[in-house]
């Protein structure tokens, strides 16, 4: 199936089945109240580390309670997994073997340990997960998560429990179905309401680029200017002579031109070889190792996007993978002094796509509305991350479009957009 065929119209086929929040609490319930149901154990240690206590144990009881809403565990309560580590020696910390908390909890399934340590004005996340259930030598789980603001834990906790087997999406209010309204189907088919996405189909370079044929791939170097608008709100070129950033772990790079498709653990932007008077078709690649799909996963962001206030929008891409899945984030920001004074983006919404994965050789087409809100600051700006984890391999990636479709259709509660915490006397 080619892309054309997949995008047909102004709507072209949706490719994304949001399963209902009762659903699943109903899903949850079912299973909880059959008793006759033996559930594998999952225990999650206490968390090391120099960040304050009352943030590791938060934690800690985020994992419980997630695991706890999959109803594939039988969830191990934070006063018995104290009680069990209160007389050892040493506290279990990262550096502590699977060998060691297997003989300490020998009737566990699934063990998740590891700490949160202050590093600068963040926190970072570093856990071990193994899952028993895939044999009793079954490895061992790394992942690492840098914690930038108050909904960051949330999303490291769903993230690091997507990647157990049998366990679904996780559902929030912010994850809503398409408005199928009369002023939204005409605004998304009207050429003249623009897409907001610098470069979409990754073959028109933003303006002022003089040569798109980059074909040097910067693999260990960061970028030095990491903000991807000057500060008047104008794209900044010296960021990236594409309009797509790349990010593997704490590395971040500008996505490149290239006349092959990517080696592992890279992304470029792949252009095929022309073919007579037909100009090539254009599109982002990346490629994931085991290891990467297995841990902090492979992204390709877009620039910040400007946005009106109270105002709903439309994502639509193309992806066609090999083996990876793909879930896609709209993240939104508000522009705040950090503590010099310097405006500095601050993400404050997040709009998560429910994931897919392997095509068979095929493009899908993913649409999803957005609502971007927050309950004390305006989110002004929007960043498309293209996330890819878990499956190893090829995935693709063409055909990016955000629009505005009309105004917010409701005010969404959700965890993840908390009001800031007020210092004393403000």
């Amino acid at each position: 199936m080619t892309k054309q065929t997949v995008r047909r119209g102004a709507w072209g086929l949706v490719g994304v089945v949001v399963v209902g929040a009762l659903a699943q609490r109903a899903l949850t319930q079912a299973v909880k109240e059959a008793p006759e149901i033996e559930r594998p154990r999952a225990m999650v240690f206490p968390l090391a580390g120099s960040a304050p206590a009352d943030m590791r144990e938060r934690a800690a009881f985020s994992f419980r309670a997630k695991l706890d809403r999959t109803a594939l565990f039988e969830v191990i309560d934070g006063y018995a997994m104290n009680e069990l580590v209160s007389d050892l020696k040493a506290p279990i910390d990262l550096k502590s073997s699977a060998r060691k908390l297997k003989t300490l909890a020998p009737d566990a399934t699934l063990l998740i340990w590891g700490a949160i340590d202050k590093v600068g004005e963040q926190h970072v996340l570093r856990l071990n997960m193994t899952d028993l259930r895939r044999g009793a030598d079954a490895p061992v789980q790394t992942f690492e998560e840098t914690l930038a603001g108050s909904q960051d834990l949330r999303f490291a906790v769903e993230k690091v429990l997507s990647t157990l087997e049998d366990v679904k999406p996780f559902e929030h209010m912010s994850e809503e179905p398409l408005t199928d309204d009369e002023r939204a189907q005409r605004m998304w088919a009207d050429v003249n309401n623009p897409n907001l996405v610098v470069n979409p189909d990754f073959s028109s370079p933003p303006a002022g680029v003089t040569s798109a044929k980059l074909l040097d791939l910067p693999t260990t170097q960061p970028t030095t200017a990491p903000m991807m608008l000057n500060e008047h709100g104008a794209f900044d070129r010296e960021t990236s002579l594409t309009g797509w950033h790349a990010v593997l772990g704490p590395r971040t790079w500008g996505v490149r031109y290239f006349d092959a498709l990517p080696d592992t653990d890279q992304v470029v932007i792949y252009r095929p070889p022309e073919r007579g008077d037909i100009p090539p078709d254009q599109f982002l690649a990346m490629n994931l190792s085991r290891q990467t799909a297995d841990n902090n996963g492979l992204v390709a962001r877009s620039t910040f996007i400007p946005i009106k206030p109270a105002t709903r929008y439309r994502l639509s891409l193309l992806y066609r993978s090999e083996g990876p899945t793909q879930r896609v984030f709209v993240k939104g920001f508000t522009r705040v002094p950090d503590v010099t004074g310097k405006m500095t983006e601050r993400e404050i919404y997040r709009r998560q796509v429910p994931p897919s994965g392997k095509t068979d050789g095929e493009w899908q087409e993913v649409t999803v509305d957005l609502n971007p809100q927050h309950s004390t600051f305006p989110v002004q700006l929007l960043r498309v991350d293209l996330y890819t984890y878990l499956g190893t391999g090829q995935i693709w990636f063409d055909d990016i479009i955000l629009k505005e479709v009309g105004a917010q259709t409701r005010m969404a509660r959700d965890e993840a957009i908390d009001k800031p915490v007020k210092r004393p006397g403000k």
